[in-house]
């Protein structure tokens, strides 16, 4: 899951202004010397490479105007230069305690040294230093949690399709830093799947947000408070669903910062402040003081709170007994004594459809909804079952603990649809299926239809949606199928995308995506193919099959697309490379090389557009 990080943070403009009164003579082998000193007019570092380590600050390249280059540049004769450089200061500028509370910052100058030549002749110009206050600047720390067992479609049943169990991907932030974290938001992609070893056709989606508990429906974007230094935390759930039931064994966060923001220089986050923890289950640490906002209760017993404490807790499962004390009644306790926090897991075949009605420790205390809970685990052919708890202050306690059966109507569940691309004048049509897990056969519906397009529910679970777009429908349109029960319902939405009538001569994704510009077939098709445009293909490519393809696009796709860079976008490609681009995507579909019969001398001959078009004119819908 890719996600971008945003906040607003301190930084300078440093601004010189060069007038060359000269009508008829340029300014030439222009080169500027930017100095940094602290306080006491001692030289400090500054760089303009992502990976420096001592500097503190960093120089972000200048922006030109009236100057050609930096160095050696050349102002024209009566022409006034302006060049602006963005001055990033790093976490190591302020680092004494004192500075913390100065309101205005740590003092740095900063001068610079102008030397250029007129006439051939050198000159050096000392520009007179300048003041800057550097505030102390927050640092933050992520703690990701993402629960051990999802629940959606078993794979190993084949009569019903089980409905998918929402869960959450928890995200804490933290600041200890000692300034500000301002207007901080996180903007989150739709889950990408990088390797499928067994195949199967398994669905991510996030469905919306939540944020200090309250829920964001359709959105994939949060948006934090300003916090506090010294502390201050926020959390932020993202709702999930998997279309196939499993368990997460490992999981894994990386971080990269914008190099020209200053990379690891400048970075407000540090790699090892970057967490992941399994989660055990969201609970609510009820003590005095303590907010109404759940909390992160993780595999390995800790819990981060969401006010941004942490604790551990005892794991006191082992001495932990279970007895029936009237119907649909049990006490937990404990053959040894318990103190401090403490989480208990006993193995009951009671729960088995039954929930938590209620959970009252022996001094009276209502205990949360969301500290007791039934969980079960599937061994081949066995299901095992358990009661859990988790008492933030249960020393030497037991609980009594009511449970119902827990007949609520289940909702419906749809099948995997996935986007769909067609021309202009051809038929496009597809399948939607849905089951219920209480059995009951759901209907099913589509809202926003194109003119022209039918969907029937055909009242066995499924439905047909058939549509032949004519001219002028050229667009992508969104839809949304509905299963309902009568009273729940389950949705998806998709999108159609419609090539015009005269698109290029190739498969609909190509238009899907925007992988050409313009809609003629042999534009430039015996023009020199350069990287970007191989970059760019295939790229759409990857995504168009991460969408259609049972599986997604696989590890090795990826790996390639991974590895691209922003340099030699202009250069020339070879044959040589577009097969070793295209090559990963024939594996994964299966199908053979297109240029099996080819000499291998022609590899390092440049490839034409032509032949990066016929590469790449598969259609994994068909295939």
């Amino acid at each position: 899951i890719e996600q971008d990080l945003t906040l607003n943070r301190q930084g300078f403009d440093a601004e010189l202004i060069v007038h060359n009164g000269l009508p008829e003579t340029p300014i030439t082998d222009v080169a500027v010397a930017i100095r940094f000193y602290d306080q006491d007019m001692n030289p400090v570092v500054a760089s303009s490479e992502p990976e420096a380590s001592n500097a503190l600050f960093f120089l972000q390249d200048p922006t030109l105007s009236g100057i050609d280059q930096l160095p050696d540049g050349n102002i024209p004769g009566a022409t006034d230069a302006e060049i602006h450089w963005l001055i990033i200061p790093t976490l190591d500028a302020v680092t004494n305690a004192a500075d913390y509370a100065d309101p205005r910052g740590t003092l740095f100058y900063v001068g610079a040294t102008f030397s250029y030549k007129i006439s051939g002749v050198a000159h050096q110009t000392t520009v007179d230093n300048d003041y800057i206050y550097v505030k102390p600047m927050p640092e933050l720390r992520l703690d990701y949690f993402l629960p051990g067992d999802v629940y959606g479609d078993d794979p190993l049943t084949t009569s019903e399709v089980e409905p998918a169990i929402p869960f959450s991907l928890g995200l804490r932030v933290k600041n200890i830093g000692h300034g500000w974290a301002r207007s901080l938001a996180i903007e989150s992609g739709q889950p990408r799947i990088v390797d499928n070893v067994q195949g199967l056709l398994v669905g991510y989606t996030i469905d919306g947000t939540e944020v200090e508990g309250v829920t964001h429906p359709d959105t994939l974007q949060v948006a934090f408070e300003d916090l506090a230094p010294e502390g201050d935390a926020s959390v932020a759930r993202w709702i999930m669903s998997c279309s196939l039931s499993g368990t997460f064994t490992n999981f894994n966060a990386y971080l990269s910062h914008a190099d020209e923001l200053g990379g690891t220089l400048t970075s407000l986050i540090a790699e090892s402040n970057v967490v992941s923890h399994l989660l055990r289950h969201d609970v609510i640490v009820d003590t005095e003081g303590a907010d109404s906002v759940r909390d992160f209760l993780t595999i390995g017993e800790m819990v981060y709170e969401s006010d941004g404490g942490e604790f551990a807790v005892s794991n006191v499962s082992d001495v932990a007994t279970l007895t029936p004390t009237g119907t649909d009644q049990y006490t937990v306790s404990f053959t040894e004594p318990v103190t401090g926090p403490l989480y208990a897991r006993v193995t009951t075949a009671a729960v088995q459809g039954m929930r938590i009605a209620s959970v009252i420790r022996s001094d009276g205390k209502v205990l949360s909804e969301h500290n007791a809970w039934t969980a079960s685990t599937r061994d081949d052919d066995t299901t095992t079952y358990y009661m859990d708890i988790f008492d933030c202050t249960g020393s030497n306690s037991s609980y009594r603990v009511t449970v119902e059966a827990a007949t609520r109507n289940l909702p419906p569940v749809l099948g995997l649809i996935g986007d769909r691309s067609a021309y202009i004048g051809k038929p496009v049509s597809f399948t939607v299926d849905a089951s219920d897990p209480d059995g009951v056969i759901p209907a099913l519906s589509a809202d926003s239809l194109p003119v022209g397009a039918t969907f029937i529910d055909n009242g066995d679970g499924s439905g047909s949606f058939a549509w032949t777009p004519v001219s002028g429908q050229n667009d992508s349109y969104r839809l949304r199928f509905v299963a309902s029960d009568g009273q729940l319902e389950d949705f998806q939405r998709m999108s159609v995308t419609i090539a015009s009538d005269d698109f290029i001569y190739g498969p609909a994704w190509w238009m899907t995506r925007g992988v050409l510009d313009g809609f003629v077939a042999t534009t430039n098709d015996f023009a020199a193919v350069n990287q970007g445009q191989l970059k760019w293909m295939a790229f759409q490519a990857a995504t168009e099959l991460e969408s259609t393809w049972p599986g997604g696009a696989g590890s090795n796709v990826w790996t390639v697309i991974d590895n691209f860079n922003d340099a030699d976008n202009y250069r020339a490609a070879n044959i040589g490379q577009l097969k070793a681009v295209a090559a990963p995507f024939y594996n994964r579909m299966g199908l053979p090389m297109p240029w099996a019969d080819a000499p291998e001398t022609d590899n390092f001959a440049v490839g034409n557009v032509g032949q990066l078009k016929n590469l790449f004119s598969f259609d994994p819908q068909e295939e």
